[in-house]
């Protein structure tokens, strides 16, 4: 993505509205399928994953007011999904790795994800994302209201999206084990619902020291710059002095 380095921010952005694109045409093709082949709660998108449906478009294709709100919520929400699939791939994807060309499911589900996190790539190596103060408050609104609307809709249906049921990780199928399903349920609303506003809060405060840093190293290379001007121009002076003192 050299060839874009220095290009607008708007051309920067296309490759992420490609992405986008192909995403929602991925979840239209999913969903088509899961009404014609057979209905399957699983397959509506009220995953975490499947908020990305939602998020990018807004993102990417918004007025200005919606891409303020949600490119931020877009970013960290995925960012976040990026940072656990690198923990545990086999908690977000599960086997679509190994039957990646056996069935459409498998080969959304791997294509999905692997999509979500180039848009991360991108986004980070093309300096699109700038942290605000007010990121993690966008992302506390959004997931606050997705786990509210989630959890109880998983139980009713009986159906786990984003582990709100039972969870894939030890550490967590521990504690709904031994502290029972409420108080899980009640950490998954914690853990889901806040979770990526603290990542934001951490990425912000990351962000902020190494460009700090940056812009420090900036200064010391325009001082040395300088004074290498500096010392340049003084040269033609310096060897004219020379000359006049040793002309007899």
């Amino acid at each position: 993505m050299l060839f874009l380095k220095n290009k607008t921010d708007t051309i920067k952005r296309i490759p992420l509205k490609i992405i986008t694109v192909i995403l929602v045409v991925l979840e239209v093709i999913k969903q088509v399928r899961n009404v014609i082949v057979g209905f399957d709660f699983y397959a509506l998108p009220l995953h975490y994953c499947s908020l990305f449906v939602f998020f990018f478009p807004r993102a990417e294709f918004g007025s200005e007011e919606l891409r303020k709100f949600f490119f931020p919520v877009a970013f960290m929400t995925a960012f976040t999904m990026s940072a656990l699939f690198y923990f545990s791939p086999s908690s977000i994807i599960g086997s679509s790795s190994e039957f990646l060309f056996n069935d459409f499911s498998h080969f959304h589900s791997f294509t999905f994800h692997h999509l979500v996190i180039l848009y991360v790539i991108l986004t980070i190596a093309l300096k699109l994302y700038k942290p605000t103060k007010n990121d993690f408050k966008y992302l506390m609104i959004v997931m606050v209201i997705y786990v509210t609307i989630a959890i109880p809709f998983s139980h009713i249906v009986n159906t786990n999206y984003c582990n709100f049921l039972y969870s894939v990780l030890p550490p967590m199928e521990f504690i709904r084990v031994t502290c029972g399903q409420f108080i899980y349920s009640l950490v998954m609303f914690l853990v889901v619902g806040f979770g990526p506003s603290v990542v934001a809060i951490s990425y912000r405060l990351v962000y902020d020291k190494v460009t700090k840093k940056a812009q420090k190293v900036n200064l010391q290379q325009i001082a040395i710059n300088q004074g290498w001007q500096v010392q340049t121009q003084r040269l033609p002076v310096l060897k004219q002095g020379i000359l006049i003192l040793l002309t007899p």
